[in-house]
């Protein structure tokens, strides 16, 4: 088990002004990590990126989340390379980039000093088998942490993913497994404290950026509650 679970909280702005506001009043009020979806910020250039990190004393995660895997993200990949490298020499700790978009991320992670996160989203369904031959994928490309989040719609489902966080464990990847939506709710709050490398959260339900994520707020006092939060 770890330590302390880790809680990131992921910000949905869209301007540069309005993310960094929410992201320092994210980690004033106790996130270990902040994760700025840059995707849903209108017209960002990389010269406004540096502006996302000022005054931001928790690691910070850069993400450009394309449409098929529940991002805003419609742009070029040449452009969208170019941001990521750009969030990368202003100091972001952690670049995120999806399994679907694995020829970009093989070209940034040679490029960045940054760490890569390399993720998979269904937001329909848990496919074991599937699962498996995606996490395999991912291991293969070299990422710092893969980040695999499926909806949960039944018990198997539920014990499919903690197999599979069992299994990143076991193979020594860092790693983010996630059951979506209600009936996978209980892995954000567990499978941090089984060996996932931090759980997702937003500052207030109504931003949301996936199922089920719960408020900060509300994290930290079952996390307390448990004993694993001071």
């Amino acid at each position: 088990m770890s330590d302390s679970p880790r809680i990131c909280v992921t910000i949905t702005e869209h301007t540069v002004e309005a993310a960094h506001t929410q992201a320092q009043l994210a980690a004033r009020r106790g996130a270990d990590l902040v994760e700025i979806r840059a995707d849903f910020i209108r017209g960002l250039t990389t010269e406004a990126i540096p502006g996302l990190l000022n005054g931001i004393q928790v690691p910070a995660i850069f993400t450009l989340r394309i449409e098929a895997e529940g991002g805003e993200w419609q742009g070029e990949d040449v452009v969208r390379e170019g941001l990521y490298l750009a969030a990368s020499g202003a100091g972001f700790a952690y670049l995120d980039i999806e399994l679907a978009s694995a020829p970009l991320f093989e070209r940034i992670r040679k490029s960045v000093r940054a760490q890569t996160i390399l993720s998979y989203h269904n937001f329909e369904k848990t496919e074991a088998n599937h699962l498996k031959q995606v996490y395999q994928r991912m291991r293969a490309l070299g990422p710092d942490v893969v980040k695999l989040a499926a909806f949960a719609n039944s018990d198997t489902d539920r014990w499919t993913l903690l197999k599979l966080l069992h299994n990143t464990v076991r193979d020594v990847q860092p790693a983010v497994v996630i059951g979506m939506g209600p009936v996978g709710r209980m892995s954000r709050v567990v499978f941090p404290l089984l060996g996932g490398s931090w759980t997702y959260a937003c500052l207030r339900e109504q931003a949301a950026a996936a199922p089920g994520q719960y408020p900060l707020a509300e994290l930290q006092e079952i996390y307390r509650r448990m004993g694993e939060k001071a």
